[in-house]
């Protein structure tokens, strides 16, 4: 989300009017630099408070928004520069200017403001940075701060937000803890954030400390108040090997088989073909004709916008809580179980059918 900055009307016709000389940054604008500044802030106005997208997607300017959102005085203009930055730079385009340390500074001043809207926007254009193949470890640190206990919930999920952008193979050991410190908050939608995250990182860049601490609390998070956090703690049991002993493994998946909601027993059916739990297969059969819609929204939280937040957990590819029971049955009979499918997704008829057949093969698998 992207929260537009207003203020006073009108603009300078001179861009030293406009920003500070004394800006710590590597940039140095020339004269020409300067007037096209000047011309670039004298058009906003209230009815136009945002830079035109030909102007933000415009690569000489790009550094004229880092300047400016660097060096003004004026809250429309940085958050008008800001947003602009968002569009001026890309992490991989050379028709676009490439993130460097200007815009570090630039992201890390705003991500300290205390005007929640200019964070936002900052937050925003810090994608860029975060997602490049070796991302900004300032800007990293920066939300590894923003991420721990002492900061508002709102401004920890964002963080959370923020790290999730980082390459899975490009989280530092400090980001790996800020997450798995992250699945103890009393607050739901920030442990489950963390547990997506984690569940999205590289497995080897998870320290034998940090898969104590998450093995020492998966029976605490698969049992947890909130199905969301239920439903991706189990993800982490299918993503890190070892986390508990392989008994208690095949407990928590049965009890989360039986769970009232339908995220929780998709998730689980899905987990169960991840790690090959062929104990489960009867539970798992039981579920082919589960028609229930495998989705849950986890609300009642307010995001860093002041606006009602909203996390979608779903099973990807999986709309219905069969088709994740389906899937695993066809993945745990290693090949023997064919599913008929026209589609992506499987029709209420092939439901039927594949139900059939995964009887069938659990018949035959008996007898032999």
């Amino acid at each position: 989300m992207i929260l537009a900055g207003g203020g006073a009307s009108g603009g300078s016709s001179d861009a030293t009017d406009e920003v500070s000389p004394g800006a710590d940054l590597d940039f140095r604008p020339s004269d020409a630099d300067h007037r096209k500044m000047a011309a670039l802030v004298a058009g906003l106005s209230p009815e136009r408070p945002h830079f035109s997208e030909d102007e933000a997607r415009h690569k000489p300017n790009a550094k004229l928004f880092t300047y400016l959102a660097a060096t003004s005085e004026e809250r429309r203009v940085v958050a008008a520069s800001l947003r602009a930055i968002s569009a001026a730079y890309s992490s991989r385009s050379s028709l676009k200017e490439t993130p460097d340390a200007d815009l570090d500074r630039v992201l890390l001043k705003h991500l300290a403001s205390d005007d929640p809207a200019l964070v936002l926007q900052a937050l925003d254009a810090a994608r860029i940075p975060l997602m490049m193949e070796s991302p900004s470890p300032a800007l990293t640190d920066a939300f590894v701060r923003m991420a721990a206990p002492d900061h508002p919930p709102a401004r920890r999920h964002a963080a959370i937000e923020a790290l999730h952008l980082l390459p899975p193979r490009a989280r530092p050991p400090q980001v790996i803890d800020a997450l798995v410190t992250t699945t103890e908050a009393a607050e739901a939608h920030l442990a489950s954030a963390a547990l997506l995250a984690l569940e999205q990182s590289e497995p080897a860049l998870l320290s034998s400390a940090a898969r104590q601490r998450i093995g020492a609390r998966i029976a605490d998070l698969t049992n947890h108040s909130d199905p969301g956090v239920r439903g991706r703690a189990l993800g982490l049991l299918a993503k890190f090997d070892g986390l508990v002993a392989p008994a208690e493994r095949v407990e928590l998946l049965r009890a989360a088989l039986e769970a009232e909601e339908p995220y929780v027993r998709a998730a689980a059916a899905d987990t169960a073909g991840r790690i090959g739990a062929t104990e489960v297969i009867p539970r798992l059969l039981a579920l082919t004709e589960d028609l229930a819609v495998a989705r849950y929204d986890l609300t009642g939280w307010t995001n860093l916008g002041g606006e009602p937040g909203r996390l979608l957990h779903a099973v990807p590819g999986r709309q219905l809580v069969a088709e994740a029971a389906l899937h695993a049955l066809a993945t745990l009979s290693r090949g023997e179980l064919v599913l008929a499918m026209s589609g992506p997704r499987q029709s209420p008829e092939e439901i039927r059918i594949n139900a059939e057949r995964a009887r069938a093969w659990s018949l035959a698998r008996a007898a032999d």
